[in-house]
């Protein structure tokens, strides 16, 4: 079964659009990087109806194993870290589909 790991991000208040945009990037230049890791959809949210979450990702890996070397990669790390001064809060959503 396919695994489909769901990211929300809530920014911190003063997160400028390039940091926003940086976040958006670097999640999406994942792709082709990590082995398992098949697809990546990302964007900022446009609607009102997830209170402080503006941007969310899926992406799609082979299986549990993938998902669990997904986190401590080494591409990963470096996105999150390039990234992470800006989030206030992440939501992770992990599902077999």
């Amino acid at each position: 079964m396919a695994i489909q790991h769901l990211v929300m991000v809530e920014f911190k208040d003063g997160t400028t659009d390039e940091e926003r945009a940086l976040t958006l990037a670097e999640l999406q230049g994942l792709k082709g990087k990590i082995p398992g890791l098949e697809d990546i959809k990302a964007g900022m949210n446009f609607s009102d109806r997830a209170g402080k979450i503006e941007l969310a990702a899926t992406m799609v890996l082979t299986d549990r194993a993938a998902l669990e070397a997904y986190g401590p990669h080494e591409a990963h790390q470096a996105a999150v870290s390039k990234f992470s001064g800006f989030v206030e809060k992440l939501t992770v959503v992990d599902f077999e589909t």
